[in-house]
C-alpha cells in the first residue's frame, strides 16, 4: 500500500473514468426523469416501474403451473391404481 508519494498513473486514469461515468450517469437519470416526466403528463402512458437489481421476482401463477400440478396429481393416481391391482392379482412375482 502506498503511504507517501505520487499515485501511480494507473490510478489517477481509473479515479478519472469512475468520476466520468458518474457524471454520465447523473446527466442520464436526469434526462430519464425528465422523460418520464412528460409522458406521464400525456393521456394512457405512465412512467415505467422502477426495474433495480434488489426488486423481488414475479410469481408464475398460470395456467401452466395448474397444467403441471394436475399433471402430477393424475399421474400419481394411476400409479396407486396399477399398484393396487398387482396386488389384488397376486403380488410382485420374485
Amino acid at each position: 500500500m502506498l503511504e507517501h508519494g505520487e499515485l501511480p498513473h494507473w490510478m489517477i486514469v481509473a479515479r478519472e473514468r469512475r468520476e466520468q461515468a458518474e457524471r454520465e450517469a447523473r446527466e442520464s437519470r436526469k434526462t430519464t426523469a425528465a422523460d418520464e416526466a412528460f409522458l406521464a403528463d400525456l393521456p394512457g402512458m405512465a412512467p415505467a416501474k422502477p426495474r433495480g437489481r434488489h426488486r423481488a421476482p414475479r410469481r408464475k401463477r398460470n395456467l401452466s403451473t395448474l397444467a403441471f400440478g394436475v399433471a402430477l396429481h393424475s399421474g400419481l393416481t394411476a400409479v396407486m391404481a396399477m399398484g393396487q391391482a398387482v396386488v389384488i392379482a397376486g403380488g410382485f412375482p420374485i
